[in-house]
């Protein structure tokens, strides 16, 4: 009765989980990123307040002000140089496809001689594809960009409305968080939650402190390596690719192996050592990074973290890359504090070799 009740538990356990993060999380978004800037800011606030006399509540108010404040003036001028560089992309569109079609049509001689393709086929299929890639570009994303224009203002008003509702829920937090702490501190349910979340902020904290510090470093050597190597729009693909590194199963080889072995073809060698290069630079500071800054904190393996990234992705959409592991850390910190992962080790763990 005690391991049915268990397995019970542990299935309601990741239902909960998974509907909270589904459905409820979306709804009471702003108030749970108020409640982790509230956790953020006030052991620093609290060490302001003793030397400054001001509320609490103003003392994050300005940090978070000064914090999203140079945030957004990056942003600014990062948007306003990636915007340049697609319009330029957009406005040498018909020369890049010009210079695709001379590609390939070397590449049809090479194919006749080596599988028996005709040439004329091979260049009539390339000559569909990429007349459907123009048209998808030019007919309708450039289109719809200004047809949506409407859509986009109304999702910049939500985003406006949500950080001022995210403003507001600071500054009614922290105003009263010590003495919310004290009063519930007295009730067991709290106790298991204060503890599950403790654990949860260390582990998913050193997560995703290393998985951005390392996204950072990749982002930064593709963009310096692509700026080196003379492309004109450095900026705006070392973030592709680096976005890339972020992915299970992907990486920066994605993009530059493929990218040097039509280097290689076209008989530039210097570039195709270069994408080269900088694939094997970023591969190894991840390889080497990773046990680095995360070692046995985690306790979960990597083909897990990447098994839980894809699913994620599948079910929260682009935001999964973070609520995967998230929904992850949450079920395993659960199951820890209530003993369930105590109970699946000794049910379903390896068993022991029988004594001689």
């Amino acid at each position: 009765m005690e391991k049915q009740k268990r397995i019970i538990y542990a299935a309601a356990t990741i239902l909960s989980v998974y509907l909270g993060m589904r459905y409820l999380l979306r709804l009471i978004a702003p108030f749970f990123i108020a409640w982790i800037l509230v956790r953020l800011f006030n052991p620093l606030a609290e060490v302001i307040r003793r030397k400054i006399p001001l509320k609490k509540e103003w003392i994050t108010l300005f940090l978070l002000s000064l914090f999203l404040g140079a945030l957004g003036v990056g942003c600014y001028f990062l948007v306003i140089q990636l915007l340049e560089q697609i319009r330029r992309f957009i406005s040498n569109l018909d020369l890049y496809i010009e210079e695709l079609y001379h590609f390939f049509d070397s590449c049809s001689i090479i194919i006749e001689q080596t599988f028996g393709i005709r040439s004329e086929d091979t260049l009539a299929f390339v000559d569909r594809n990429i007349s459907a890639f123009q048209e998808n570009i030019e007919i309708r994303f450039i289109p719809s960009l200004f047809s949506n224009s409407l859509q986009w203002a109304g999702y910049l008003f939500q985003g406006a409305g949500m950080l001022f509702l995210v403003f507001i829920a600071v500054t009614l937090l922290m105003k009263d968080y010590d003495v919310i702490r004290e009063k519930l501190s007295h009730y067991r349910p709290f106790i298991h939650l204060s503890r599950i979340v403790s654990r949860i902020f260390s582990l998913g904290g050193a997560w995703l402190k290393a998985q951005s510090f390392i996204l950072l470093l990749v982002t930064l050597i593709c963009v310096a390596g692509l700026w080196l190597s003379g492309n004109s729009y450095a900026l705006l693909l070392g973030i592709l690719i680096g976005l890339l590194d972020a992915l299970p199963f992907l990486g920066t080889g994605t993009v530059f192996l493929p990218w040097a072995f039509v280097c290689c073809f076209q008989k530039d060698f210097i570039h195709a050592a270069g994408y080269v290069t900088i694939f094997l630079v970023t591969n190894t500071l991840r390889e080497y990074l990773e046990p680095k800054l995360l070692g046995d904190k985690i306790g979960v393996y990597p083909i897990v973290i990447a098994l839980v990234v894809y699913l994620g992705l599948c079910i929260y959409g682009p935001t999964g890359v973070l609520l995967g592991p998230l929904t992850l850390f949450i079920i395993m910190e659960i199951f820890q504090e209530f003993s369930l992962l105590d109970f699946i080790r000794d049910e379903y763990g390896k068993e022991e070799s029988p004594p001689e």
